[in-house]
């Protein structure tokens, strides 16, 4: 069951990028915008800065913390080329992360941090060619399955279990 549900989410990530949907403009960066659920903006301030520093070594150049919104933008980290990108000519591959969440609801008085919202993840991929600089390119299997490992410990760490 579980390798069905792995195969069926690939197939809609396939189809996802592909059809265009959640993909946004930008000449030499690959960007797309994945939801991850929703979760308690207290968890999502406590967590997610730790796990991209120290847990996938991306350094936080934009902070927003207000009430309505927490937004964490990670600096262009420079990554190791998987294969795949090797074969399409690349020397340099880079990445930025952008994780955002929305209070919905009014905040509480006594306990403002008890506020839920949608969490999303952008993620930015930008492939160096020679002669050509630094491009878009669609994004590899392998270049995938790190996202998506990215995506399943922000899923971990901020939904609960069953929610």
């Amino acid at each position: 069951m579980a390798h069905f549900m792995y195969t069926l989410l690939l197939l809609v990530v396939f189809l996802f990028y592909n059809t265009g949907c959640g993909v946004i403009g930008g000449s030499s960066t690959y960007t797309t915008r994945t939801g991850i659920g929703t979760a308690w903006l207290n968890e999502v301030h406590q967590k997610v800065p730790s796990l991209l520093e120290h847990r996938y070594g991306y350094d936080l150049f934009n902070i927003t913390e207000n009430p309505d919104l927490l937004l964490y933008q990670t600096d262009w980290k420079e990554r190791i080329l998987f294969p795949q990108e090797k074969n399409m000519g690349a020397i340099n591959a880079r990445t930025r992360l952008r994780v955002e969440a929305r209070a919905r609801g009014r905040a509480s008085p006594t306990n403002p941090g008890a506020r839920r919202g949608p969490v999303t993840i952008t993620i930015e991929n930008s492939l160096e060619i020679p002669e050509e600089g630094w491009i878009s390119a669609e994004p590899t299997d392998q270049f995938n399955d790190y996202i998506n490992g990215i995506i399943s410990d922000l899923r971990r760490e901020l939904i609960p279990q069953g929610g």
